[in-house]
């Protein structure tokens, strides 16, 4: 799921082996949109941005951050 491409989880699943992790901030996670961030076809890293409402992120909104990674 999602590996090289953009995605929106806005339901955090804790049995999902992504977000199995001892690191995961105090603060409730209800979304998370990933955008990878890539040079010809290398990705160099991802843009992970999180909201703590479920639903917190839409297709506009994987869009908007689409036109500003590819600038």
């Amino acid at each position: 799921m999602g590996e090289g491409k953009p995605e929106i989880v806005n339901v955090i699943d804790t049995s999902d082996q992504r977000f199995n992790d001892q690191g995961l901030p105090a603060t409730p996670i209800g979304s998370i949109l990933g955008f990878p961030l890539k040079v010809d076809d290398q990705i160099l890293g991802v843009l992970c941005l999180q909201f703590e409402a479920i639903n917190g992120f839409s297709e506009a909104d994987l869009r908007t951050v689409e036109f500003y990674a590819r600038m």
